[in-house]
């Protein structure tokens, strides 16, 4: 398991880092994103978040792994992120070629190992 960068990814907005932020998120094989969608306040305070993670995101399309799990609806993204364009471009990055595993409150699906 890796730490996150000394330089969070809305500070290398301000520094000139960004390109490097980017590059170190896009070096793992895999990226896991877990509880997206439990930041609803911190979104609120940082209108940018979601601008920083389809950078992320797009960096890594199609190059590395990412896992992202949340409780929200794809249908909801918009409304979350409040920006109806930038989540359709996060989402046809994310579904992509994902392999989907919707799972009701409560209940663990039952993973099949191949």
């Amino acid at each position: 398991m890796h730490a996150a960068p000394d330089c969070p990814l809305h500070a290398s907005l301000a520094d000139g880092t960004l390109p490097r932020q980017i590059s170190y998120w896009k070096k793992f094989d895999l990226l896991i994103v877990d509880e997206f969608g439990l930041d609803y306040v911190e979104r609120r305070l940082d209108p940018q978040a979601g601008h920083l993670l389809f950078k992320v995101i797009a960096a890594r399309n199609g190059k590395s792994s990412t896992a992202l799990g949340t409780n929200i609806e794809f249908d909801a993204w918009g409304e979350y992120l409040g920006d109806a364009p930038l989540a359709m471009a996060l989402l046809d990055r994310v579904v992509d070629v994902a392999v989907h595993f919707p799972v009701e409150t409560g209940v663990l699906p039952e993973l099949k190992v191949w």
